[in-house]
């Protein structure tokens, strides 16, 4: 059991979010958390392979990246050229300084992006300099005794929509073209404020599809990319678990428009994508905790069709003492209505947030809990904005004290947006808002969303009884 301190407004104030350049959202690629954890328990040991150690050699077919050997393939190349700090790794961890700062802030959790595209920049040709610097921040950050969750964060996918490489360019560029070009169906390409829009986008859509569908051998490849960060990471004392994907995807709805609902498209798409990587990595590390999300939306509702479809934790009930739920919580309605910097959460917002939205993901995340066994993680949500005036910590502390409830066994941290402010030379911590996108995405998505369930369930419903 994984027991945690009591939490105070004071503690709030350590959540912490950094964002990097070019307004991407690769902020959330790491990020830590306020909870202390006094106890790790069976978790403190996890397997070791045996093996060569000479970091970079090739044996045979046989790529030595580690303590231990991995089977990647034959003729494997070994990429040691120099690579950037944006964005594939947060340059601010490699600073001593900086990372004993955050160990004296109390803040001892770091959800680290671990970027496929980084590991894999070609087919089969693995950077090991990223690696090996991947590596001196997870041993930079245990030093400081601060763990870690492995992120393989991806949003809308691929670079080709307007954000970054979640999936590797030169795997996306293999998949076949989608029957309409991107952004449809959208009349143009989503703003910076909006890449959130992606999504909906045909071509989008098409992506995650042929990526569950192993199109090209993308299962395989990303089931040899987790192979080789669990040997890689796997005997870490403070790597605490890998996350399989950051926000997945329904699939391609436009071709299926049944996987607009969360339960067909989690059973059909996410759960075998899932037992798949999750077998992969349990062929090199049978302990380490895997987390898994489900689709996003679903964590407003239960049920076979309106919530996460999973029938099992990733690989099966054997491991659910090994799996976590992993879950994101921002306001709907603040994403509507953004609230300014200097203002308090308005009372409509806040009752509808806090008493209606808010405990309904909560709701939903515990039954998944109770259905499917394992354990829950908040990984992600709104932060506040941090002015003298504002009131939003106690939202925020709110928010963490109900997934505290939920699921004590394990611990949760957040973020808001920009982190640092300098003030007279001094470095301060601020927040965001509450929510995660603007007006335009928010009123979007939530009219695209009602219309599309309700036109999918009138089709759904008219094929049971056609079937019957």
């Amino acid at each position: 059991m994984i027991l945690k301190s009591f939490i105070t407004v004071s503690i709030i104030a350590s959540l912490l979010r950094l964002t990097y350049g070019l307004s991407c959202n690769i902020c959330e690629d790491w990020a830590a958390g306020c909870h202390r954890i006094v106890q790790r328990s069976s978790f403190d040991t996890c397997i070791t392979t045996t093996g060569t150690c000479t970091i970079g050699s090739v044996t045979g077919s046989y790529t030595v990246l580690s303590a231990g050997t991995l089977s990647v393939c034959n003729d494997t190349e070994i990429w040691t050229e120099d690579i950037p700090a944006f964005p594939w790794y947060p340059s601010e961890l490699l600073d001593s300084t900086f990372v004993t700062n955050l160990h004296q802030w109390g803040l001892n959790v770091v959800r680290l992006g671990i970027m496929w595209a980084g590991v894999e920049p070609q087919r089969q040709q693995y950077n090991v300099t990223y690696l090996n610097i991947m590596k001196q921040i997870v041993e930079l950050l245990e030093s400081n005794n601060i763990y870690v969750v492995l992120d393989m964060h991806q949003d809308v996918l691929s670079s080709r929509f307007g954000t970054y490489d979640g999936i590797p360019l030169w795997l996306y560029d293999r998949f076949p073209p989608p029957n309409h070009a991107y952004p449809f169906p959208l009349s143009s390409t989503p703003s910076d404020n909006n890449w959130a829009l992606g999504y909906v986008t045909e071509a989008c859509s098409h992506g995650f599809q042929c990526l569950y569908d192993n199109v090209d051998g993308a299962v395989d490849s990303m089931s040899d990319f987790w192979r080789l960060i669990a040997t890689t990471f796997g005997h870490y004392p403070n790597v605490l678990g890998y996350e399989l994907i950051n926000e997945p995807w329904i699939g391609n709805y436009f071709v299926k428009p049944t996987l607009l609902f969360p339960g067909i498209s989690g059973s059909k798409n996410l759960l075998p994508f899932y037992d798949k990587l999750a077998k992969a990595i349990r062929t090199v590390d049978i302990k380490t905790l895997i987390f898994y999300e489900p689709i996003t939306y679903s964590e407003r509702l239960s049920g076979q069709i309106f919530g996460s479809g999973f029938s099992h934790v990733p690989g099966g009930i054997d491991y659910q003492n090994r799996s976590v739920l992993s879950y994101h919580y921002y306001c709907t309605t603040l994403a509507i209505n953004l609230v300014p910097g200097n203002e308090n959460i308005p009372i409509f917002d806040r009752v509808l947030c806090n008493n209606i939205e808010g405990p309904a993901v909560f709701r939903s995340v515990k039954n998944e809990i109770r259905r499917l066994g394992g354990s829950g993680f908040l990984t992600e949500f709104g932060g506040c904005d941090g002015s003298s005036a504002c009131d939003n910590q106690l939202e925020v502390g709110a928010t963490i004290q109900i997934s505290l409830e939920l699921s004590p066994r394990f611990f949760r941290y957040g973020y808001g947006t920009p982190l640092y402010h300098a003030i007279n030379g001094g470095r301060h911590l601020l927040f965001g808002s509450y929510s995660r996108f603007g007006i335009n995405v928010g009123v979007f998505v939530i009219y695209l969303g009602v219309m599309i369930i309700f036109t999918v369930l009138t089709y759904y419903l008219l094929d049971q009884k056609a079937s019957t």
